[in-house]
């Protein structure tokens, strides 16, 4: 039972998630126009695949849709975010005046 726990403990070990790596790509890659306004992590549970939540807006003007898919680019072609949510996609984007935001980073089920 021991070898049992110790091979448990490995496994998860290696399914967590060490956040600060994408967070620190976040930083870099976000262009001045936009701000976050909200992070939600989830980690691997038994039905749900992990996944970064970002909520934010456009706060300075110019297209917003390209924006928002620039910075949905430059998240995808960061190896520190790519490598654990290799789906990065929009959620949802307002039309009107706020510009408004949110962007799924998924993993497993949650990539797509």
């Amino acid at each position: 039972p021991e070898l049992e726990i110790a091979r448990q403990m490995l496994q998860l070990r290696d399914q967590r998630i060490d956040w600060a790596p994408n967070l620190a790509a976040m930083s870099e890659v976000i262009p001045p126009s936009l701000q976050l306004e909200r992070l939600d992590g989830q980690i691997d549970i038994k039905r749900e695949p992990a996944k970064l939540e970002l909520e934010g807006k456009v706060i300075r003007g110019g297209d917003h849709l390209e924006q928002v898919t620039d910075f949905i680019s430059s998240l995808q072609a960061d190896s520190r975010i790519s490598t654990k949510f290799p789906g990065v996609r929009l959620e949802t984007l307002k039309g009107d005046q706020s510009g408004q935001f949110q962007i799924v980073c998924g993993s497993g089920r949650n990539a797509q």
